[in-house]
């Protein structure tokens, strides 16, 4: 059956008034073209962060901090893997992190803050909770 790639739909607004809008079916949609273009950010400037962070925001070199985190990755990656498993476990004293509690603990921590990078780029406004 043929449907119009367009219609008109009927939508109630408050009561008995009511507001035509033309709408698109999405299963016959365009399908964009457009070339993809690779992410990028840099350091914020200082109107966008308390004081208290400038301690941490001076230590990211200049430049693309996109860049920046997938060189950080592999450079871990590579570090962490040529330990030896007796470093792995090791402490310095014993009520101290292993590192392998240590790495643990920077995984959460970065699931954490992936969260909530997210819900700041959805423009979520529910207030995001301290751990």
């Amino acid at each position: 059956m043929w449907r119009p790639a367009r219609e008109r739909v009927l939508f109630v607004v408050a009561g008995n008034s009511a507001l035509w809008r033309e709408i698109q079916r999405p299963e016959e949609a365009k399908v964009s073209t457009a070339t993809p273009v690779k992410a990028s950010a840099t350091k914020p400037t200082k109107s966008e962060f308390l004081p208290y962070y400038e301690k941490y925001i001076t230590l990211v070199p200049n430049g693309d901090v996109i860049s920046t985190l997938t060189t950080q990755m592999t450079e871990t990656q590579s570090l962490l893997c040529a330990l030896p498993a007796s470093i792995a476990t090791y402490r310095y004293a014993p009520d101290k992190w292993s590192v392998n509690e240590v790495v643990g603990h920077l995984t959460d921590s970065e699931r954490i803050f992936t969260g909530r990078a997210l819900r700041v780029a959805r423009n979520d406004a529910t207030p995001i909770p301290g751990f």
